[in-house]
């Protein structure tokens, strides 16, 4: 049942690219959430106040600017939250985790080049991430990396002279969907791949000219929705993990991003323009039934669920993140 209350204000910001940290969730809610797409991955500074007591970074950006919060096996017998972000506080891009209240901040990476847009797997092992290390620095071309909870094990997954981007576990964690982006016949290309965990058996699964991002699984595995703006417009795909049946959920001319999959796979959250600015939506996992869940004037999107399904997280441009009852 929708309700017309916000019920919780998550986070203050001091500036409007809202960074949401999950700290509605529980302990042992895995969780990423996607900002909106930003090619150049330009800095911004996202100043946390509500969500973190602890005195912010100059620059702090997460999964392309939003955070990412898992459980991560703990030395000690009980698990404790992470949050995986991007920060330059130290002069360029590294990855840092920290506490759902922003305690133990601890750099995960090191080096002059950029390293951004990390996500957990879902098992909390492995972080996925990218860099501009291996000699790409300042041409805008990276690569996704992997790499333990704690900063060992960096190893390098993607070899090309493109731009990898957008890394998306699998729920079983031995797949990672990214977006690569082209360059063929001077048309730009932005497509879907899949590639085992360990960076084998690269498979494009979208050949459609325009842009194809934003991938997410669907809990079980077996779907992948995404954002496409091949017919003119940005639209919610869905396809099967192998790129077949690929389908257009939203087919209007507005603007439709940030697809987030509900826990048990019947439903997806996303934002939209279909009214005179952006707001969150909800459908089935099939297209139909789309309902609004915000209505008002700022800009609402990147809609994330909690892990019972009950609630819906988003970020709202008026400086605030807040929580809506499902």
């Amino acid at each position: 049942m929708l309700t017309s209350n916000l019920v919780k204000r998550l986070t203050g910001l001091t500036l409007t690219t809202a960074l949401l940290l999950n700290c509605f969730a529980h302990s042992i809610y895995p969780a990423s959430l996607t900002s909106p797409a930003d090619m150049n991955h330009a800095s911004r500074r996202d100043n946390i106040s509500a969500a973190v007591p602890a005195t912010p970074p100059a620059f702090d950006q997460l999964n392309s600017y939003a955070a990412s919060l898992l459980t991560v096996p703990d030395p000690t017998p009980t698990p404790e939250s992470k949050i995986a972000f991007t920060s330059e506080r130290d002069s360029n891009q590294e990855i840092y985790i920290m506490n759902p209240d922003g305690s133990a901040q601890t750099r995960l990476t090191n080096n002059s080049a950029s390293d951004f847009d990390p996500t957990w797997s879902a098992d909390g092992t492995k972080i996925a991430f990218i860099s501009d290390r291996d000699g790409s620095g300042g041409t805008g071309v990276g690569e996704i990396y992997v790499m333990n909870p704690y900063g060992n094990g960096q190893t390098r997954l993607t070899y090309n002279n493109t731009y990898d981007f957008n890394p998306a576990w699998s729920p079983d964690g031995t797949k990672l969907a990214f977006v690569r982006y082209t360059i063929a016949n001077y048309e730009f290309d932005y497509d879907i791949y899949v590639m085992d965990s360990d960076g084998s058996n690269q498979t494009r699964l979208t050949t459609a000219i325009g842009g194809d991002y934003d991938p997410t699984w669907s809990p079980d595995g077996t779907q992948i929705a995404f954002r496409s703006t091949r017919d003119g417009s940005s639209d919610i795909y869905v396809m099967d993990s192998d790129g077949s049946n690929q389908t257009n959920l939203t087919n209007n001319t507005r603007n439709n991003a940030g697809p987030a999959w509900s826990p048990d796979g019947t439903q997806i959250a996303f934002n939209s323009d279909i009214g005179a600015q952006s707001d969150i939506f909800l459908m089935d996992a099939d297209g139909s039934n789309i309902a609004r869940l915000s209505n008002d004037a700022a800009i609402d999107q990147n809609p994330a669920w909690s892990l019972d399904g009950a609630q819906v997280a988003y970020q709202s441009y008026t400086g605030t993140s807040y929580i809506f009852d499902i």
